[in-house]
């Protein structure tokens, strides 16, 4: 089924255009002058503007103030004196460790998990093409609110390779929720192993039990999805399960494992710094606190989930140590795992130079077209698989 935005590409194509570097990819930037033509001819009379607010505008400063009101809280509430004395004592070794695990975890990690999930679902996506997609996004989680990165990923695999835009939001979400899957197996291996008072092997049992039923729903979910034509003969929900319903249930457990080991990888990190501070947490502890907070960050009310997550992660370290000691811990560790990717990925500018200048106005494109699809499933709006320049009224 040809959509619009396939049908623009043509004469969008004749006209000043940036193109990829790979010769598989369709070009990154539309033409204003040609494309405007084509669109006040298709859109006269067939979409009312879309309502105002301040995040499809791209504005972030709403996020911004709740980020810092939420980290003054923690800050204010243990003396800043025993914390900067607890960050000494972390000293440089745990805190490299922790940064590289998560540059690892968040950068060649997120690249490869969806470079595999593409190319389980027929697309021709190489590791470089995966980071070209990924590491932008990734750079988006400092300045952006939290979920904000997935939207541009999509918005770009979408430009990339010709998929519907709700398409390829069905494979980025596909990406993210094997991660999430894995973070619900760790907490429930984590509160297991608590409750019970078992050891490393009784915890480690438990995760995998949760890791096979938390894969075990997800096939049946897709499943589910699949054999429901009422639901996926629709415009909108069609292509989005597309990418469900081509999981194998080989792939997902090699996709969890994947998860599991990486999460694993990073929560050993979290207990490293935590006894260089002197804090002696037991290892189901730390994977109920780290992957509990990494869930309660996911609320989509602070910048890239800072400070809930933080916070959260503080409360659970208080009861093993000191409150201003487990604070220190959780503002540190919280740091490493989620800035220093950042920070990295806006470091790799001439990888991504093209897309880290557009990432806000990505962004906010991006949030137009989940707009447009949740305009168009409630009966109004416009084609969400149209280019933004054919959605927009003239």
């Amino acid at each position: 089924e040809l959509h619009e935005s396939r049908l623009y590409l043509g004469p969008i194509n004749i006209a000043d255009c940036s193109y990829s570097s790979n010769p598989r990819h369709l070009p990154v930037d539309k033409s204003r002058g040609i494309a405007t033509i084509g669109a006040s001819l298709t859109t006269q009379g067939r979409m009312d503007p879309p309502p105002h607010n301040a995040f499809r505008e791209g504005r972030t400063w709403p996020w911004v103030v709740t980020t810092v009101l939420v980290l003054l809280v923690i800050l204010l509430s243990v003396p800043l004196d025993q914390v900067a004395e607890t960050l000494g004592w972390i000293g440089v070794g745990p805190t490299l460790l922790a940064g590289a695990a998560a540059v690892l975890d968040g950068i060649l990690v997120d690249s490869d998990r969806l470079r595999r999930v593409c190319r389980h679902l027929g697309l021709d996506v190489t590791l470089r093409d995966a980071a070209a997609l990924a590491v932008p996004a990734t750079a988006l989680g400092v300045v952006a609110p939290l979920q904000s990165d997935e939207v541009l990923k999509a918005r770009q695999l979408s430009v990339r390779y010709g998929r519907p835009f709700a398409e390829a939001l069905g494979i980025v979400v596909t990406d993210r929720g094997f991660s999430l899957v894995a973070h619900a197996a760790l907490l429930a291996g984590g509160l297991a192993g608590l409750m019970s008072g078992a050891g490393p092997l009784g915890t480690a049992a438990v995760v995998a039990a949760g890791t096979v039923a938390c894969g075990t729903s997800l096939l049946a979910l897709a499943r589910a999805v699949t054999s429901w034509p009422r639901l996926t003969n629709q415009r909108l929900v069609g292509p989005f399960s597309e990418p469900f319903r081509a999981l194998r249930p080989r792939f997902v457990a090699e996709m969890l494992a994947y998860a599991l080991a990486a999460d694993l990888a990073l929560a050993a990190t979290l207990a490293v710094m935590a006894a260089a501070a002197g804090i002696r947490v037991p290892f189901a502890a730390i994977l109920v606190w780290r992957h509990g907070s990494v869930l309660f960050g996911k609320i989509p009310i602070t910048v890239g989930g800072y400070g809930l997550r933080e916070g959260s992660l503080a409360l659970g370290l208080s009861a093993y140590g000191d409150a201003p000691v487990a604070v220190a811990v959780a503002l540190w560790f919280g740091a490493c795992a989620s800035l220093v990717p950042s920070l990295v990925a806006l470091a790799f500018r001439p990888f991504v130079a093209g897309a880290l200048d557009r990432l806000r106005q990505d962004l906010a494109r991006g949030v137009r077209e989940v707009s447009a699809l949740l305009d168009a499933r409630n009966g109004r709006g416009s084609d969400p698989g149209a280019p933004d320049d054919v959605n927009r009224p003239h």
